[in-house]
């Protein structure tokens, strides 16, 4: 079983696709302020460069409505369109997300956040488009953690191969039906759907349908003139990354959050879901971003697609942890403990939701698993445990 060390994670990037899944109410000001300290949003930089959407109306466009689920890049502008056209809230997290961003990562579903309260009608507008639902639905609602019965999906019941959380919904777009629960070729790589309240840390808005004013310190489209551009050949001659990068102005705006807002979000959901699963693919999400962004040392700068700087993350506690990442070498230990403080003073303040976990994490996962695993961390040691557990891949693992 491999450790979880956040010291490795800004291990040394290639020009590659990177494949993450080919093994395995109040109102009060506290509450307004989340995870963060009182500085206000935004930089000068954020209102001064110029957006798609600037001479742009910013009610949401008019929905385009396609007989059926479409393939690629037309899939993630068809939902949100649909979407936006029923007054639904969404953006796009993810891989898809990661790779526009400019991370040359092979994309395995398309995952869109809607508000809690819009899922459900997210879902059946999305049905009413004759986006094809899973055929283990009735069997997973009857016997939601029997993992070993005839359930076959993994998207129902999350699995050691599977780095995503569990969706609340997801449609077979690509038509792949596994014949049995071991069959991964066969697994969907079509759209999920999540409430904001798994993937979104507390203090974020959830954005209304439609594109964001071009000012929004939280959201943007991805046609965004700053996000990166890939290319055959870079201006120095050199291969440009192979990522789908900025989108096109002509195609329907699809939000997603700034990149330093990105960054944040998965430091929050990497301490909340520290010794489920679904923290390895919070940790992969991390690690891409840190090799893919001027946030690494100077030597790997000729990668830094993502537009992100240390500067641009707001200041406070998750700045300080993640700039001990350039250094890691030296920070390893203090890395770990600096993240259990974090878990600690969050979970003590009631800022970390409720954990991400499998059916059967659910039933087998015990309070002292995770208060062992933040007792090595604090002792600047990974947080490896064993546990007798069909997942036993459960610990945090680097690409």
């Amino acid at each position: 079983m491999a450790d979880y060390c956040f010291g490795e994670m800004s291990a040394r990037a290639h020009v590659q696709i990177f494949d993450v899944d080919s093994t395995s109410g109040g109102s009060d000001a506290e509450d307004e302020l989340g995870i963060y300290e009182g500085d206000h949003w935004g930089t000068p930089s954020e209102s001064e460069v110029d957006s798609d959407f600037d001479d742009r109306d910013e009610s949401p466009p008019s929905p385009l409505a396609p007989k059926f689920p479409r393939d690629g890049e037309e899939l993630l502008h068809d939902v949100a369109s649909l979407l936006d056209g029923k007054g639904i809230g969404n953006v796009l997290v993810g891989e898809v997300a990661l790779s526009i961003m400019g991370v040359p990562i092979a994309a395995h579903y398309t995952a869109f956040m809607i508000p809690d309260g819009q899922i459900d009608q997210a879902a059946q507008v999305l049905r009413d488009a004759q986006y094809p639902d899973c055929k283990d639905l009735d069997q997973f609602a009857a016997k939601p953690t029997k993992t070993k019965s005839r359930i076959r999906c993994r998207a129902l019941t999350g699995g050691a191969t599977r780095r995503c959380p569990i969706p609340v919904h997801h449609f077979h777009t690509d038509h792949r039906y596994p014949e049995d629960r071991n069959d991964s070729r066969n697994q969907t790589r079509g759209v999920f759907l999540y409430c904001a309240s798994q993937m979104l840390a507390p203090g974020f808005p959830m954005p209304a349908a439609g594109p964001p004013p071009p000012e929004d310190p939280f959201y943007m489209v991805t046609s965004d003139a700053r996000l990166y551009r890939p290319s055959l050949r870079g201006e120095d001659g050199l291969v440009m990354l192979n990522c789908r990068g900025r989108q096109s102005t002509e195609s329907y705006p699809v939000k997603i959050l700034h990149p330093a807002r990105y960054m944040e979000n998965l430091v929050y959901l990497m301490v909340r879901d520290i010794g489920y699963l679904v923290c390895n693919g919070w940790q992969t999400e991390f690690k891409c971003m840190l090799t893919f962004s001027p946030l690494l040392p100077a030597a790997n700068l000729a990668l830094a697609a993502i537009d992100v700087e240390l500067g641009d993350v707001q200041a406070g506690p998750i700045r300080d942890w993640i700039g001990l990442h350039h250094v890691w070498d030296n920070n390893e230990a203090a890395i770990c403990v600096r993240f259990a403080a974090l878990h600690r003073y969050w979970k003590k303040s009631g800022l970390l939701g409720e954990p991400l976990m499998t059916p059967r994490e659910a039933k087998g996962v015990s309070p002292k698993h995770i208060e062992d695993c933040l007792r090595n961390m604090e002792e600047g040691k990974p947080p490896s445990l064993d546990r007798s557990f069909e997942e036993s891949d459960w610990t945090c693992q680097l690409m």
